[in-house]
């Protein structure tokens, strides 16, 4: 497949108005639906209710053919198209199957709604509040999530079936064992109470945990999430009924899982939830370095640890709940690992944080129980080749290499030329700084010399202030 780009691409879309597609899908679908009627029949179990015809993943575009992109030209959304394809499908099977609903889904390219075009009675459309673009930590009724809400709101007005697919946890590029708090727990009752308001009558939760994805994870999936088993347990418990008292489901599940460190544990998710609250910038569009400066400063880890240190101690004659704080405990100290220069400084001397060796030996023996209680023998050797990297990632970095100052130089135009040269006195004041911390023995490290200048625009005088800015994505001097 070709992109609208002219790049080939490994993921392909079917061309969604050729005859030929059409008929073999219909063709298809019929027989899948008989043959599970004739199954049901034998098995005394129930046939199949939903046909689903959506979009393929990781592409940026549908089919780009003429007839196809006329669609989505004329409807102002390649959902359009899709949505054309699928009204022709769910067309021709509501007579032979009248109970049976044909899905598909409002994603990425196919959010927006057409202009003209509406959903058959039996197309249930499963709008999919994207990750990277709502803000998993706010309900989608906030102000940040305004263009969302309304796309899900003409949605909901054109579709006689609508459902949801929503995402309850972050897809952040970063390291293996780079993990930072976040929590929807706040959000997450308002949303499916809007949900409800806006009739929705089918909703699936995207909310995977560490290896998801399996073996073949990657480090932006392979994430250990804030609070999940918590958070897997209140979600279904609130969808089931939204009238449910939150306060008294946490205390319920908290009580349960952290038995008498149930008050620490639910305070530390609060100071989570309240540190959240107070970021302006979207947390599901932000880099994982960048949620971490600006959730985890030195204020944050007191109070974290503080809490934690106490869950510890409750819980410490119940190996059960212990491993339960441990679990929400590797979290906070990967990210304390992750920036302790930057931490340690804030801090000065009026915190005072424990050693960077004592949190490494705790991290790893962390690791370690949590994974035991969770997989036999046989499954603790397969996940150590996804958690093994992180752990000596962070064992090789030494607390300067967590540094994640940025620094700004006064200068003036007639202090910078545009030779290529790094021999301008201003360089000289320069320090190293860096996106990440580094490892230096891996081979991908650079110590490329790089330099960039900002200036404003329609800047004339030689007087007029400028300054550096060094980019922490690399080393620059």
């Amino acid at each position: 497949m070709i992109d609208d780009m002219g790049n080939k691409q490994l993921w392909i879309q079917l061309c969604v108005t050729n005859e030929d597609v059409r008929r073999i899908t219909l063709e298809r679908a019929r027989q899948m639906l008989r043959d599970d009627d004739v199954e049901a029949r034998k098995t005394g179990g129930a046939p199949a209710r939903m046909v689903v015809l959506s979009q393929n993943d990781n592409t940026s575009n549908l089919c780009l053919c003429p007839n196809c992109k006329a669609i989505s030209d004329r409807e102002g959304s390649e959902s359009g198209a899709l949505l054309d394809f699928v009204n022709h499908v769910a067309r021709g099977l509501k007579d032979d199957f009248p109970d049976v609903i044909v899905q598909t889904e409002a994603y990425n390219f196919t959010l927006a709604p057409p202009k003209t075009i509406r959903p058959e009675p039996n197309v249930m459309v499963r709008y999919c509040d994207n990750y990277g673009l709502s803000d998993m930590t706010r309900p989608l009724t906030d102000p940040r999530n305004a263009e969302r809400l309304a796309l899900l709101d003409i949605w909901a007005k054109s579709a006689q079936q609508l459902g949801i697919w929503d995402y309850w946890r972050t897809f952040d590029p970063h390291p293996p064992g780079l993990f930072a708090p976040s929590s929807n727990v706040r959000a997450m009752h308002r949303d499916i109470l809007l949900f409800r308001e806006r009739n929705v009558k089918y909703v699936t939760i995207e909310n995977e945990d560490f290896m998801g994805a399996g073996l073949n994870d990657t480090p932006q999936s392979n994430d250990l999430q804030s609070y999940m088993p918590l958070r897997c347990w209140l979600g279904m418990k609130l969808i089931d009924d939204p009238d449910r008292d939150v306060n008294a489901l946490l205390d319920t599940f908290c009580k349960g899982c952290y038995g008498a460190a149930a008050k620490p544990m639910r305070e530390l998710l609060e100071v989570i939830e309240d540190r959240q609250s107070k970021i302006e910038a979207n947390s599901s569009n932000m880099r994982r370095h960048v949620w971490l400066e600006a959730l985890c400063d030195a204020n944050f880890f007191a109070d974290a640890y503080r809490c934690l240190d106490a869950a510890m101690l409750a819980a410490k004659d119940d190996p059960a709940a212990l491993i339960h704080v441990r679990r929400e405990r590797i979290i906070v100290d990967a990210s304390f690992l992750w920036i302790e220069a930057s931490v340690r400084r804030q801090a000065g001397s009026s915190t005072t944080f424990q050693s960077r060796d004592v949190v490494l030996k705790r991290h790893r023996a962390d690791w370690t129980d949590y994974v035991a209680s969770v997989f036999d023998e046989a499954g603790q050797k397969t996940i150590a080749s996804l958690i093994e990297p992180g752990l000596q990632l962070l064992e090789n970095l030494q607390t300067a290499d967590t540094d994640s100052t940025r620094t700004a130089l006064p200068t003036t135009e007639a202090e910078i030329t545009h030779d290529g040269l790094l021999d301008e006195p201003l360089w000289q004041q320069a320090r190293a700084l860096r996106l990440l911390p580094r490892d230096p023995g891996a081979a991908h490290d650079d110590n490329s010399k790089f330099r960039f200048v900002w200036l404003p625009k329609h800047s004339s005088s030689a007087s007029d202030s400028h300054s550096i800015r060094h980019p922490r994505s690399m080393t620059c001097h």
